[in-house]
């Protein structure tokens, strides 16, 4: 009789069904919770299209499913009129158009070969040294939370800047591409209409892929750059060394000495005056400080804390904007807060002339903390200054504006309505730096908007993305599965593999018992 060594003769056909069981709804756990992408037919893009542009060229970048031909059609009108070709079938692609004129809005499109990749879209190239006129949005700290990220690009967007400056914290993690291609998703058509001009934030890790996915100005950690009558710095204040005696601390002296325009506006990651108490001011950064009162900078953007404020300190106005999809963190005070919010935001300014306005949008769409800043010197002379001449102004207070022949009604906000807000009345304190005139919002009273308690746990301390985010059920379902996905998908994996690994080892345990139980089988038996 043949005693063959089979799985069913000895009675493992159920442990056989289940081992097949669980791998048959491991891959389709996998299969559900990995990234879904279609099979592509011809050439798509993947990524893109997205700009760099200056006063006379623009840079269109991006990537398809396979290598391609790039080509793109551009012109005033959508009717285009002109093409700029590459030379190289890739899949990754940056096409350079020229001979643009300042502060003119081209249409584009994307081609591949012979086939339209992109619907028709239009940037604005920047404003030449002569024009007084200029628009953008300011913003950072986008990260994790893409649905609001989302809706906040698409508001973005709609408000139609000349370009956009992001105070760094694009991704969660710059190492990973997946968090890369979810940014660009998010903001997809924000990208193909407006130009980025992005710094470096501590959650990109200094990783090439940032410096891989973006064209930049001089060395692409710190950079400036011209629109109109505004001088825009960048600087990277989270991997390089930026204090007295180092190669960027000379740079901006340099760059803030040499430039001729008389906006000067500086954009980085860590706020140099903030009040909180657990990611505050960073007093590093206020080496920098010096600098910026010394030749007349108006406003420093800023993020890393997610939330609105706008600080007044020594006649240089410090707004932290970090409120673009990452957790919200509580505000507070300080004895240079001017005004704080807890929301989802993004900032407009504009510039007319000698005036600057700036207003926060909120992620419904109302508008919060209307602020104006006035250059004290004669419009006519604000292209024609030289770079050795500062613009000099007696500080002001606003009651006595209209003497100065400046008339600006200082706006002041409506009382907080939403639970739990607080007002603490503080004085900011007046401009004492010639060349900038400061007309706050609030004379005397800050105002701190605080959203309200949501869900049964407060607060949950997330080590992964190290900030706290309040848990309820449509904040769970909205943020928690696309920031998490890769941590799931990774327990999931870890988990089917020691599930598949003990049930092999349950197989051989009783294969072994049975070696041993089962007459004339094995040696044991026979002993």
């Amino acid at each position: 009789m043949n005693h063959g060594f089979s799985l069913l003769r000895f009675g493992f056909k159920k442990p056989v069904i289940a081992a097949i069981g669980m791998m048959v709804l491991f891959g389709l756990y996998v299969a559900w919770a990995l990234p879904s992408g279609s099979i592509a037919q011809g050439i798509e893009i993947t990524r893109g299209p997205y700009l760099h542009v200056t006063t006379s060229s623009a840079l269109v970048c991006w990537e398809a499913n396979v290598a391609h031909p790039g080509a793109v059609l551009y012109g005033i009108t959508s009717d285009y009129g002109s093409i700029a070709r590459t030379d190289q079938e890739v899949q990754g692609q940056c096409v350079r158009l020229t001979g643009l004129r300042a502060y003119t809005r081209y249409h584009y499109q994307v081609w591949g070969g012979e086939v339209a990749l992109s619907s028709d879209a239009s940037f604005k190239t920047l404003a030449g040294p002569e024009g007084k006129s200029i628009y953008f949005v300011a913003w950072g700290d986008n990260r994790t939370n893409h649905p609001i990220h989302k809706k906040l690009a698409d508001l973005v967007e709609e408000a139609a800047p000349d370009f956009v400056i992001n105070v760094g914290d694009l991704v969660e993690s710059g190492r990973r591409m997946s968090d890369w291609e979810a940014f660009f998703d998010a903001e997809r058509e924000l990208l193909a209409n407006a130009p980025l001009y992005p710094t470096l934030g501590n959650h990109e890790l200094n990783d090439p892929l940032y410096f891989s996915l973006f064209t930049l100005p001089g060395n692409e950690r710190w950079y400036s750059f011209d629109s109109g009558p505004a001088h825009f710095v960048t600087l990277d204040v989270v991997f390089s060394a930026y204090g007295p005696g180092s190669e960027q601390y000379a740079w901006l002296e340099r760059d803030l000495r040499e430039t001729t325009q008389p906006w000067k506006i500086v954009y980085i990651h860590f706020p140099p005056y903030s009040f909180t108490p657990s990611r505050g001011s960073v007093e590093a950064v206020r080496q920098l400080v010096p600098l910026f009162e010394k030749y007349g900078v108006a406003l420093v953007f800023s993020g890393h804390n997610h939330h609105y404020q706008r600080n007044i300190l020594n006649g240089v106005i410090y707004v932290v904007t970090g409120g673009g999809g990452a957790p919200l963190h509580p505000v507070g005070t300080s004895p240079w807060t001017a005004y704080a919010e807890e929301t989802y935001h993004f900032l407009k300014i504009s510039i007319e002339g000698n005036v600057l306005t700036g207003v926060g949008v909120r992620l419904d769409g109302s508008e919060f903390d209307p602020f104006t800043l006035k250059l004290n010197i004669p419009e006519q002379e604000q292209v024609q200054r030289s770079p050795t001449t500062a613009a000099v102004a007696t500080p002001v207070a606003p009651e006595t504006l209209a003497a100065t022949g400046s008339i600006v009604t200082p706006v002041v906000p409506a009382p907080p309505t939403s639970p739990g807000a607080a007002v603490t009345p503080v004085v900011p304190q007046m401009p004492a730096v010639a060349g900038v005139v400061v007309i706050p919002a609030t004379q005397s009273v800050p105002t701190l908007r605080s959203v309200p308690s949501m869900g049964l746990v407060e607060k949950w301390s997330c080590r992964r993305c190290h900030d706290p985010f309040r848990v309820n059920n449509r904040l769970l379902l909205a943020y928690g599965w696309d920031f998490h996905r890769s941590f799931i998908v990774g327990v999931g994996i870890a988990f089917g593999i020691i599930i598949f690994l003990g049930i092999i080892a349950l197989v051989l345990v009783m294969v072994r018992r049975r070696l041993h139980l089962e007459p004339n089988r094995g040696t044991l038996d026979n002993a």
